[in-house]
């Protein structure tokens, strides 16, 4: 419609107080400028509608020409002055109204966006362009209900967008919006138009890859993504999305060199390093986890994932009071984000603050009520406060969430044997071993617990079982009883 617009605009001159030969020298200089904008030829188009209005100072249609074409150049500062003067010279030009919001949009005024696609919809109630452009403002200011009603509206309006490769955008846009509603399938579908109304839209591949990502649908992430990439090889968001895929499919030297190139292309991107750092993690490589999460909360202070990565990584680091204060922020950031607490909690257990354990594990659990391993860090900060009971109701809630939670099982055992329950510690114990060989004090525990009903054979086997697995103290128990 952009070219349907300024054709038009060219076109229908009309009368101008000029004398007969300016009159025509103006419309040469503008058909001149409508030729070289079909072209491509925007610079040139500049100059000629330039020339235009030196003639013609006061012609409405050849500022908003000269502003749509600037649009073109990303001189949105001169659209934005060219639709300006158009609209004094004519306060009824809708064109003028919505091709200056479409560049505030670019300039980050989103309020300005809304007011002149308002003005622009008001005076042509049918501009879909004007709808849609107010669409992305709304979209980017979070009111995804009202980005996609005007959406729906601008497609309605203009069944030509429902054909035209040119117009994918509002498809595109549109499933962005569902996203922010977490209707994902919905956002899947209107990517996948965008994608077969224009097959080259890296962007709709991409988005629709991280679409499929809130789905699960890991593979379908990696496929897009690539597409997108291969389409777009600077697209860094692509890369991004497509290493936090390939986090979750475990391949994590592939996630650490999708997000090394999403930082190339972007350096400034906080999420790619936050999420490398994540990846080198489970590589157990923390300094590296630590200097990317500094980078991210660099970049981004309020970055509150980023803050809770690096307060992992400085746990298993044995920096337990850095630890605690980078959860501190991100709970600060993010007062409902389960996982943090729980974290908190966990490391709060390697400084001893069993209390505080309990505390933390119990507001993870009231923001997840079905958050297994808090029931289980809340179980095990139990039992060091003699809480057997306690111990068991919040492993076995634990085991009820995940079936193949090794170490609830194992914890639970503990609280039993607390209880001189040795045969029901024996059977949790070889469920954690059954589920973990190289759970150590698994079979260490096992191994008392079998000491207690006199099974001395089996207590020797399963405390050598767990001296080889390098459980401290192990070796030492068996010395005792031999």
């Amino acid at each position: 419609m952009k070219k349907i617009t300024i054709l038009v605009l060219f076109l229908g001159l009309g009368a101008t107080a000029l004398f007969a030969d300016n009159i025509k020298k103006a419309e040469s200089y503008l058909k001149q400028g409508s030729y070289k904008y079909l072209l491509q030829d925007y610079t040139g188009a500049v100059r000629d509608l330039s020339k235009a209005i030196e003639i013609d100072p006061k012609h409405a249609g050849a500022y908003a020409c000269r502003g749509n074409t600037k649009f073109l150049l990303k001189n949105y500062t001169g659209v934005i002055q060219d639709c300006s003067k158009a609209i004094a010279l004519d306060p009824k030009y809708a064109d003028a109204y919505a091709c200056r919001g479409n560049a505030k949009f670019l300039l980050q005024d989103y309020a300005g966006v809304i007011q002149d696609c308002n003005k622009a919809i008001k005076l042509d109630p049918k501009h879909a362009d004007a709808y849609a452009w107010r669409g992305n403002a709304k979209s980017v200011l979070h009111d995804y209900t009202g980005a996609i009603q005007d959406y729906s509206k601008a497609i309605a309006l203009d069944k030509a967008i429902a054909l035209d490769p040119e117009y994918a955008w509002a498809y595109a846009w549109r499933g962005i919006a569902k996203s922010g509603l977490l209707d994902y399938t919905g956002a899947i579908q209107d990517y996948s138009k965008a994608i077969e109304l224009d097959p080259k839209h890296a962007g709709a591949y991409a988005w629709r890859g991280n679409a499929k990502f809130l789905l699960q649908d890991y593979t379908g992430v990696v496929q897009d993504c690539s597409k997108a990439i291969e389409l777009d090889p600077k697209h860094a968001g692509a890369y991004a999305w497509r290493g936090n895929a390939k986090f979750l499919l475990q391949d994590y030297t592939g996630a650490i060199h999708d997000y090394n190139k999403a930082i190339e292309l972007d350096p400034n991107h906080a999420l790619a390093y936050a999420c490398r750092g994540n990846a080198k993690f489970l590589l157990q490589d923390y300094t590296g986890v630590i200097q990317d999460c500094n980078k991210a909360i660099e970049l981004d202070p309020k970055y509150a994932r980023a803050y809770t990565w690096r307060g992992i990584a400085r746990s298993e680091s044995q920096d337990y009071a850095g630890a605690i204060q980078d959860y501190c922020k991100a709970i600060e950031l993010d007062p409902k984000h389960a996982l943090i607490y729980a974290w908190r909690g966990n490391t709060k257990f390697l400084l001893q603050d069993y209390t505080g354990v309990i505390q933390d594990c119990s507001k993870a659990i009231e923001l997840d009520p079905k958050y297994a391993d808090a029931y289980a860090w809340r179980g095990n900060a139990k039992f060091l406060l003699h809480n057997y009971t306690g111990v068991i109701q919040d492993c076995s809630k634990a085991i009820e969430l995940d079936p193949k939670h090794a170490d609830a099982y194992a914890w639970r055992g503990n609280a039993k044997s607390g209880l001189h329950d040795y045969t029901g510690a024996i059977q949790d114990y070889s469920e954690a071993v059954a589920l973990n060989p190289e759970h150590a004090w698994a079979y260490a525990g096992r191994g008392l617990a079998k000491e207690m009903i006199k099974d001395k054979w089996g207590a020797l086997a399963d405390l050598s079982k767990a001296g080889e697995l390098v459980f401290s103290g192990a070796y030492e128990a068996i010395q005792k009883r031999d």
